[in-house]
């Protein structure tokens, strides 16, 4: 995202809130406007057939019924009237609301029972002439199937009776059959008798034997010769049964055509039907000119917020890309310190700006480790002798002090003895963001009132003891090998203080029982002694808040410190610590 789109997006408070005011009171004011009056009827519809209560025919049928129409010029009639009818449908139920809208309360009565009226009536003809034009269709198809049923059940009927002739004609072949299958069963019983008595007296050879068996053979072959059915039989049988079947289902048809009417074609529900209609007309805003209001209300608005939002956003000079702050400061950027949201140090001891709050993110505890890595490398290339570091910013709340620690705890997390000093003697914070109940005793204490160093040096057990409990104390790795060194008791003159042989002193002794020294400093256009510890420094990084501070006061605070006195310009500032608070 570019420098002037960061802008934008810092500086969108001045867009919201004229915006939301503006269209605030154009609400207001189009809501205050003297109402119009409206009149409903809701009509529930089983089919319109596209009739609409705002065509002009229905309009100008209602203005007629109430002598209102125009004859010289309806069009303007119909048009006028038209103009104050609003339709809302719900397609689903079928209901459609019809209002009339006007300033006098009385016509517009009028107009919305004779509107609602006619239009239900338009509706119900057309309904009826579409039901009626219905009925005589079904009337003459009812005549054509009735004639064409007549015309099969008779064709029908002609069949069944020649298959019926058949079938008798059939029958009486039969029985001729039967007949005279009986009568030569009787031949050639009393044939077979006489051979039986022959042939008790003679051998089968005898010349009336020989002519009984001839007999008998040929009325065996009569008798096979005869036809057990006639052989259409089965054909007939089956062609009479089909007819007779297709005859009584045009039979039972026929019975049920002659009890249908045409009434049952008939619907005489009714198409559209009127369910309700407001007593009285009721005061409503006048929408079409409310809207007007509104959109030129939210134009000027928008403009408005819109320049306004341009005009802060041009005068906004301070800086959001690490680019245009080494630029100016020619600084080389040391790092980036993450957002963690970090609340009020004075209204709130349970912090969330420390490390070990995020020991299980990535995101917050790598860029602390880099900044680390580029004081131990870049800085001071490498060394292996005591390094002291301060860290000041141009103007309070920049969030050095939460950088200062958080260095610290990623420096002994690093496997370095480290110490932490905070001397921002007017407004200290060290002490509240480690839990530490008060910052006495101190580094003033062991400057001004010769306190020992051991006294004014807090560590785990401090910790412990203090607001952040054994969970929170114990999460960082590393954190015995971090000492912490309070403000201390309020003085009078620090300025002469941190001139003094003590203080050379003090940073001597700590060199030799430490790896890495940070001192946590004043703001510089805030104090006069910013430069004075920094000169007294191996480095000083300063840190700036992204969109918090302006160009004019970051350069002015660069030129503090360079022009300080014993301040080493090649030496002391080495960097820029880029706090992403935005």
């Amino acid at each position: 995202m570019s420098n002037f789109a960061k802008k934008l997006n810092k500086k969108k408070f001045f867009f919201i809130v004229p915006f939301l005011c503006i269209l605030s009171l154009t609400f207001i004011y189009s809501s205050v406007r003297k109402p119009l009056y409206q009149s409903r009827v809701i009509i529930k519809l089983e089919n319109s057939f596209g009739i609409e209560p705002t065509n002009n025919e229905v309009l100008s049928k209602a203005l007629s019924n109430l002598g209102m129409l125009n004859a010289a010029k309806p069009d303007v009639s119909v048009a006028s009237l038209k103009n104050m009818v609003l339709v809302n449908k719900d397609a689903s139920s079928g209901i459609i609301e019809v209002s009339i809208r006007g300033k006098k309360p009385d016509e517009v009565s009028r107009f919305s029972r004779e509107v609602a009226d006619t239009y239900v009536s338009e509706v119900n003809n057309k309904s009826s002439n579409l039901q009626n034009a219905i009925v005589k269709k079904h009337e003459l198809e009812l005549e054509a199937y009735r004639n064409d049923l007549k015309e099969k059940l008779s064709q029908t009927k002609a069949l069944l009776e020649v298959s019926e002739k058949k079938m008798e004609v059939i029958q009486e072949e039969e029985r001729g059959i039967v007949v005279r299958a009986s009568d030569l069963k009787a031949q050639l019983a009393k044939l077979e008798q006489s051979r039986a008595g022959l042939l008790k007296v003679y051998t089968s050879v005898y010349p009336d034997v020989v002519r009984i068996d001839y007999e008998i053979t040929a009325i065996k072959e009569q008798l096979k010769s005869l036809p057990a059915e006639s052989e259409n039989r089965l054909k007939l049988e089956r062609e009479l049964k089909e007819n007779q079947k297709m005859y009584n289902a045009l039979q039972e048809k026929w019975n049920e055509l002659n009890l249908k009417k045409v009434e049952d074609f008939k619907d005489v529900k009714k198409a559209a039907a009127i369910i309700g209609r407001a007593e009285n007309p009721s005061p409503v805003i006048d929408t079409s000119r409310r809207k007007v209001f509104i959109y030129y209300g939210t134009t000027i608005a928008v403009l408005f917020s819109l320049l306004l939002l341009l005009v802060m956003t041009f005068l906004d000079t301070t800086m959001l890309t690490a680019e245009e702050v080494s630029a100016l400061a020619h600084l080389p950027i040391a790092g980036s310190a993450p957002y963690m949201n970090s609340l009020n140090l004075r209204k709130n001891k349970n912090k969330v700006s420390l490390l070990w709050q995020h020991e299980d993110k990535v995101s917050i505890i790598e860029p602390y480790r880099l900044i680390y890595m580029y004081i131990q490398s870049t800085i001071f290339n490498n060394q292996t002798e005591s390094k002291s570091i301060f860290l000041t910013s141009a103007i309070a709340g920049e969030g050095k002090s939460i950088a200062a620690s958080n260095i610290a705890l990623a420096i002994a997390r690093a496997g370095k003895k480290a110490i932490i000093i905070d001397t921002n003697l007017v407004n200290p914070a060290i002490h509240l963001l480690f839990g530490i109940n008060t910052p006495i005793p101190g580094f003033t204490d062991t400057l001004n009132k010769g306190a020992a160093l051991e006294s004014v040096m807090r560590d785990v057990t401090d910790l412990l003891l203090g607001g952040m409990g054994l969970t929170a104390t114990l999460k960082l790795k590393g954190l015995d090998r971090l000492k912490i060194i309070t403000a201390g008791s309020p003085v009078s003159d620090a300025t002469e203080l941190l001139r003094s042989e003590k203080m050379s002193d003090l940073m001597n002794r700590l060199k030799s029982q430490f790896d890495f020294i940070i001192l946590d400093g004043p703001p510089v256009l805030s104090s006069s002694y910013s430069a004075i510890i920094a000169a007294q420094c191996d480095a000083t990084l300063l840190v700036y808040s992204l969109g918090k501070t302006s160009k004019h006061d970051f350069k002015l605070a660069l030129n503090r410190l360079r022009s300080g006195e014993k301040f080493d310009k090649e030496k002391n500032l080495r960097g820029i610590i880029l706090n992403k608070c935005i």
